[in-house]
């Protein structure tokens, strides 16, 4: 029965790690306030969601899982909901599989279930001591790893996939460490093992029951030929699969080396020419490792280590160019750009470049190319060169929010590419050319203006420009459209405007706006 090579008369050790509701822990890490209440991991956020995971208060609540949020809401007071996102979890698995790297050199994932390893323990007894203390390092790495040291985990060592995979993650045993000394020990454990704590289909279970089978140990002494005819070529398959019928090697994953140069500069220099020729150097280095792996550069840290300090104090940059690129010519030119704005208080003694890779999409490798009449290319080019010299936040756009008052209903966010507009059927709202909608350019800050004359008293003359040292003469307006009210406020501070078009003597189309509250006019910003 024992799942290795024929031949094989040494059993193989085999260990698995187990970090049972994976997406729940992560769930409870972000909101620690929620250990205490009943909660649930979501596939949606919607009412009929289905329950993945639920903690102990909420299984108290008799919440199942599998069960559709609305039904589970009204079993539970407090309950929290929340699905996990992908991202998260993603990070997540590439964590424990780092920290596990450090624990053995062959670790497999499993494809399909998120925080379920196998390790391969062979001659690590020697550096660690004991099967047990290298169990024990596998648990402290994974909550340091994690960032959780309430971390549910269970490792098991034995000899078979299938059975340490089921005494891993079935929580009846609740044991963090658990170490079998023999297959046969292995074999008694895996017996015991209900036919309900396994992925067993409800139909085959309750076949099974009916013969008095509700084990794992009594459903492997069951003949698989008659067990075939009588519940399907399923059942023989799992009982295969658990008896260890066939044997399947560990598979364990080869993380590809960093893409990375480092370089010692002797003796240390802050000449910016001369470190940036250093760098050229490394960088055609590091672009032949991209280009070997048949990817492009995303983006690249360059890490200058100063002499006679820490590596802690060394100078970080990050420079990413507008698309992923091959060509080191651009990478160097922002590298040149970059290097005007830092400063570096003593001379560099290291230099370190590490990059970021990814495939490149379709169009990147196309035979066929027909250039664009506006080349998005070239405009990303600048962008990159920009964020380069000012700063990664120095370009930005306005983006429309929800928010009631106008200076609140757009806010500004970084972009990293140039994307075309998009002409969109707005309704006209331009008060003398119907059809035409209307931009409006609206200021940081509402400029207060001289109050308005009593109606058939004079004119009303408003600045000339938005600057208070500009000495042209005043611009009398020539007609109000309007008003247009907007009030509220009340859950923070009371609002009340009724904004104007005032349409200038020199055809100017300004957006001006009276405050009741302040009992005063200001000019919000101008209409073209």
């Amino acid at each position: 029965m024992p799942d290795s090579p024929t031949g094989t008369t040494t059993p193989r050790r085999l260990a698995c790690v187990c970090i049972p509701a994976l997406a729940l822990q992560l769930l409870l890490r972000e909101h620690p306030s929620w250990r205490t209440c009943p909660v649930v991991v979501l596939d949606r956020e919607v009412a009929t969601g289905r329950v993945l995971a639920a903690n102990r208060a909420a299984l108290r609540e008799r919440i199942q899982i599998g069960m559709r949020y609305a039904t589970a809401s009204t079993l539970a007071s407090g309950l929290r909901a929340a699905v996990c996102p992908p991202e998260l979890l993603v990070q997540a698995q590439e964590s424990i599989l780092q920290a596990l790297l450090t624990c053995s050199p062959r670790v497999e994932a499993h494809p399909s279930t998120p925080g379920l390893f196998w390790l391969d323990p062979q001659g690590l007894c020697k550096l660690f001591g004991s099967l047990d203390n290298w169990s024990g390092k596998i648990l402290d790495s994974l909550r340091l790893a994690l960032n959780l040291p309430e971390l549910t985990c269970s490792v098991v060592v034995g000899f078979t996939r299938h059975a340490t995979r089921v005494l891993a993650s079935c929580g009846r045993f609740s044991r963090a460490i658990w170490i079998l000394n023999t297959p046969a020990e292995e074999r008694a454990a895996t017996a015991t093992v209900a036919l309900d704590d396994l992925d067993f289909p409800r139909k085959l279970r309750r076949g099974l029951g009916m013969l008095g089978v509700h084990t794992l140990g009594g459903f492997l002494r069951l003949p698989p030929a008659e067990l075939s005819k009588r519940f399907g070529r399923e059942a023989a398959q799992l009982h295969a699969h658990y008896r260890g019928a066939t044997y399947q090697p560990l598979q364990p994953t080869i993380p590809e080396p960093p893409l990375a140069v480092s370089l010692e500069i002797d003796p240390p220099d802050d000449h910016r020419q001369r470190l940036l020729f250093v760098a050229k150097g490394a960088l055609h280095a590091l672009m032949g490792q991209i280009v070997a792996r048949s990817q492009k550069l995303e983006s690249l840290t360059v890490g200058f280590e100063l002499d006679h300090l820490s590596r802690d104090e060394a100078v970080t940059t990050t420079l990413e160019p507008a698309e992923p690129t091959c060509d080191s010519m651009q990478v160097l030119e922002l590298l040149r750009l970059r290097l005007d704005q830092i400063e570096l208080p003593a001379a560099v003694a290291h230099l370190r470049l590490q990059a970021t890779a990814t495939l490149p999409d379709a169009a990147q490798v196309g035979l066929l190319d027909t250039p664009p009449k506006r080349d998005p290319r070239a405009a990303g080019l600048a962008l990159a060169r920009l964020r380069a010299l000012f700063g990664d936040t120095s370009i930005t756009r306005a983006s429309l929010t929800p928010g009631h008052l106008p200076e609140a209903s757009f806010q500004w966010e970084p972009i990293t590419t140039v994307v075309a507009p998009k002409v969109s059927q707005y309704p006209a709202n331009n008060p003398y050319e119907q059809g035409l909608p209307m931009v409006r350019e609206v200021f940081a800050r509402p400029l207060p203006l001289p109050p308005r004359p009593a109606p058939n008293t004079g004119l009303w003359s408003l600045p000339a420009s938005t600057n208070p040292k500009d000495k042209r003469s005043p611009v009398t307006v020539r007609r109000l459209y309007g008003p247009f009210e907007i009030s509220g406020g009340w859950w923070a501070r009371e609002v009340s405007r009724s904004y104007y078009y005032a349409l200038m003597a020199n055809d100017e189309l300004r957006w001006i706006y009276y405050d009741s509250q302040r009992d005063r006019w200001f000019w919000h910003g101008r209409v073209d």
